[in-house]
Order: structure tokens, then C-alpha cells, then sequence
């Protein structure tokens, strides 16, 4: 993630502070690789009839401890594709909208917190009743694991379309 952004930074303003137009090519890039996953993980969606099976990791999630449970979390959002290109996005995204790095700062803490609010969020009814929770998690557990690439297409093509159509404005400014 550092990695991609520092790559981006050069080549996004020029001395006046205007995106240059690398940085629109550079976007045009993204978001086309965006849709194009997007397509990929419609298309390999499964069929209603198929039976989806849980890779065998996440079946021995009940009997890891926390130290487990945290290199786990850590190494699937750090080897995971899907999560460093929407980070690389999101990152774009920022550094488009936002002149300053009191205003980034600001942008870059709020992305953190709506993109943790997935782990954060679903937590919340555990503390509560852990009972109710375990009911509430299963259920969504069955659902995610039947809709997750449909759900994760949808959100490629609002990314993608996004960044595409910032850096498609970039280049023709």
C-alpha cells in the first residue's frame, strides 16, 4: 500500500498543484484493472444450485487463540490482491480530492475507519449478547459465503467506475 502510493505521488500534481495528466493516465489504469475484476468475480460467482464450501482455515477459526486470530487478520488483508488494489484506490481517490495533508490526513483517517468498520461494526452485537451473536454471525456467515463475490463485484464496479471516470477528467482537463 505505501508502495503504491509513493509511486503516485510524483507523478499526481505538477509545480501549480494540478493533477498532471500521468496522474489521469495512471488512474485510467486503475480503474480499468478495477472492472476488469469486477467482470472476473461475476463471472465466477457461483451458481445457485452449487455448494459453496468454506476453505479449511476459516473452519478452524473457532479454536485459534488471539495471537493466532490477529497474524491470521494481518496476513489476509496483506496478501490478499483484492484488498491492496481497493486500498490503492481509495488512496487515488484522496489524493484527487484533497489539496493539503492536514485535509488528507483527515480523508486518510476517515477511509481507515469506514474500511475497519466491517470488523469493528459486526463486534458490537457480541459484546452485547454473545448468545444472540453467535445465532446473528452464523446466519451471516451462510449468507457471505454464498453472495461474496457478487457483493465484492459490485463494489469493483463502483471503484473502478469512479477512478476511471476522475482519471478520464484528469487527462482531458
Amino acid at each position: 500500500m505505501i508502495g503504491v502510493i509513493t509511486f503516485m505521488i510524483p507523478v499526481s500534481q505538477s509545480e501549480g498543484g494540478k493533477p498532471t495528466a500521468a496522474a489521469g493516465y495512471l488512474r485510467i489504469g486503475v480503474g480499468i484493472l478495477l472492472l476488469f475484476f469486477a467482470i472476473r468475480q461475476w463471472l465466477w460467482r457461483p451458481r445457485p444450485d452449487e455448494v459453496i464450501e468454506p476453505p479449511k482455515f476459516l473452519s478452524d477459526l473457532d479454536n485459534f487463540s488471539p495471537r493466532k486470530f490477529l497474524l491470521t487478520g494481518f496476513l489476509l488483508v496483506v496478501i490478499n490482491p483484492k484488498n491492496v488494489i481497493l486500498s490503492a484506490a481509495g488512496a487515488a481517490s484522496i489524493d484527487l480530492q484533497t489539496a493539503n495533508l492536514g485535509q488528507q490526513f483527515f480523508a486518510y483517517a476517515v477511509f481507515i475507519m469506514i474500511a475497519s468498520s466491517p470488523i469493528v461494526i459486526p463486534m458490537i452485537p457480541y459484546v452485547v449478547s454473545q448468545e444472540k451473536a453467535k445465532t446473528l454471525f452464523e446466519s451471516w456467515k451462510v449468507w457471505l459465503f454464498r453472495n461474496n463475490q457478487t457483493v465484492l463485484a459490485v463494489i469493483l464496479v463502483i471503484f473502478g467506475g469512479l477512478i476511471l471516470v476522475r482519471g478520464m477528467g484528469m487527462v482531458t482537463n
